[in-house]
């Protein structure tokens, strides 16, 4: 059987302005206001009428509905499953056109969805035996601006019906910004935005950025799917591969670098820097995360602030926590209110803050630390027995020693452990006062203040016994002193 194929490929350039119609901008080669670019696939079937359950022959005069672009339905019309990588959005296709087996002389039209009928053909053809005529055209596609695109081209055969198969070869897409139904919007890249959308002001630039967007306005995205799934979020700016890829009603977030704030969903306020920033944020609120992975696990947690790679990587529920520092973190993820400072400083309770790490052998600074001591910020006053603190110090260890780990030629230490201290001092009959593990220096000072009282008191005490003890002995060494301070009347 023969097949004879017709291929056409023209190329135009032409400078409108010496044509004697009216001026207009020339055109150039690259100019991203008026050139398409050709990006060509491999050869793919997109129909085949004469697969059973395609439809069959198209019919005289009237017209047939086909898909070229996106990756569903296509087995409905004899194509090949899962489409032929046309995006959505293309602007025209490549399109190898064969009409089979035709039941006469005919033609064919072609024109995109939604469109009118053009008077030209692109295939005429005769009943002639082991004679299928194919022809090879550039046929733009459904305008999106203009049309609700349910399909891309229509198909219609003349005078007698044909059966038709089509391959694709290629797409073309605009360089230039696209704008929507809606005013103010602009799209750039292939499925950038969509022109469904009546939310305005947003601009998405990168392959399916704002893909999704219904209602949402003043986002910005820009990035391979950037803000892919956004419905109605709205003030979002999302910048690099997809950054706030789920974001659905999220608003007025800032996600910046890949998979930055990727899993949000509805959380508000938050600002991510860095690759992985708040990647598993989903309802989290006014978090900050600068650096690579910064509160990478963090969900719903909110009003925390991270700085540094990896800092707080492993919060995931927990509030008002601050870490700055690589690697300064908590050491769960359902604190509050809990500081890490330093580079992989680790806070292990909430309102806790937790100055360097391990390796830190000196907290310097020019003045002492200060704390409050106000007696009108504190309640539940409770005596303490000095002779009982006393012999309670009395029994502690108080040695030398170092950290383990560290240096001993040059960082030794004195004083107590706290497990020892804890156990003497840890309550008071009213509460729990410091931890086993810990040491305060303020309760020290205190416990000291109290040993240091019932010294004093025990000093006057035994100045007073001395003073008695010299007059005592100064009668024993004078008999006659003796005897007139015992015959002395008394008053």
């Amino acid at each position: 059987m023969l097949r004879w194929g017709i291929w056409v490929v023209v190329l135009i350039a032409v400078s409108v302005g010496s044509l004697g119609g009216p001026p207009v901008a020339e055109a150039f080669l690259g100019a991203s206001a008026a050139d398409l670019v050709y990006t060509p696939v491999a050869p793919c079937r997109i129909i085949d009428t004469r697969v059973v359950g395609a439809g069959g022959p198209i019919v005289p005069g009237v017209p047939r509905d086909f898909l070229v672009s996106g990756t569903v339905n296509f087995a409905a019309q004899g194509g090949t499953a899962g489409g032929c990588a046309v995006p959505e959005g293309a602007t025209a296709a490549m399109l190898n056109l064969v009409a089979v087996n035709p039941s006469g002389a005919g033609d064919l039209r072609a024109w995109p969805f939604g469109q009118p009928e053009p008077f030209a053909s692109i295939i005429n053809y005769a009943a002639v035996a082991g004679l299928n005529i194919a022809n090879g055209v550039a046929v733009p596609l459904c305008d999106p601006a203009t049309a609700a695109c349910t399909f891309d081209v229509s198909v219609q055969a003349d005078v007698s019906g044909a059966q038709l198969v089509v391959d694709v070869l290629g797409y073309l897409q605009s360089t230039a910004p696209r704008g929507a139904s809606s005013p103010f919007n602009t799209f750039l890249g292939a499925d950038a935005g969509n022109f469904t959308m009546t939310g305005t002001v947003n601009t998405a630039t990168g392959v399916r950025a704002l893909f999704a967007n219904t209602t949402g306005s003043s986002n910005t995205a820009t990035g391979v799917q950037a803000l892919f799934a956004n419905t109605t979020g709205s003030s979002n700016t999302a910048t690099g591969v997809e950054a706030l890829f789920s974001n659905t009603f999220g608003f007025s977030n800032t996600a910046t670098g890949y998979q930055a704030l990727n899993t949000n969903t509805t959380g508000n306020n938050n600002t991510a820097t860095g690759a992985f920033a708040l990647q598993r944020n989903t309802t989290g609120f006014n978090n900050t995360a600068t650096g690579v992975s910064a509160l990478f696990f963090n969900t719903t947690g909110a009003d925390n602030t991270a700085t540094g790679i990896n800092a707080l990587v492993s919060n995931t529920t927990g509030n008002n926590n601050t870490a700055v520092g690589i690697g300064a973190d908590v050491s769960i993820g359902n604190l509050t209110n809990a500081t890490a400072i330093g580079a992989n400083a680790i806070v292990n309770a909430s309102n806790k803050i937790r100055l360097g790490n391990a390796s830190v052998t000196v907290i310097e600074g020019q003045v002492a630390y200060t704390f409050p001591s106000d007696v009108n910020q504190k309640e539940n006053f409770l005596p303490l027995d000095g002779d009982e603190v006393l012999r309670k110090l009395g029994g502690l260890r108080v040695t030398s020693w170092n950290y383990a780990g560290q240096d001993a030629a040059q960082f030794r230490h004195y004083g107590p452990n706290a497990q020892e201290f804890f156990a003497a001092f840890g309550r008071d009959g009213v509460g729990t006062i410091g931890s086993p593990t810990t040491l305060n220096s303020g309760d020290e000072a205190g416990i000291l203040m109290v040993a240091l009282q019932a010294l004093a008191r025990r000093t006057a005490e035994i100045a007073e016994l001395k003073a008695r003890l010299e007059v005592l002995e100064r009668l024993v060494r004078d008999p006659a002193s003796l005897k007139a301070s015992a015959e002395s009347p008394a008053e």
